[in-house]
């Protein structure tokens, strides 16, 4: 898919109910299932790191959650 739209397919899961949310057992990949089936995979993999934030709006209010994976790897 072209940039354009991969961030249309992104936004098109704004405001979808999330199901369920899942880890990688051995490397962060990051697994997010809708209610309307569509799911978001967030590769955790490369070679120099692994980094990612995720968090709702509002989490600076006290009312929503946030999760993050940051592992260096040193060769």
């Amino acid at each position: 898919m072209s940039l354009e739209e991969r961030v249309a397919a992104l936004a098109r899961l704004a405001g979808q109910k999330i199901v369920s949310v899942m880890l990688g057992e051995k490397l962060p990949h990051l697994i997010v299932a809708f209610e309307s089936g569509s799911v978001f995979f967030l590769n955790g993999y490369t070679p120099l790191y692994k980094c990612w934030t995720l968090s709702t709006v509002g989490r600076d209010q006290g009312n929503g959650w946030q999760i993050v994976s940051v592992d260096l790897v040193r060769p």
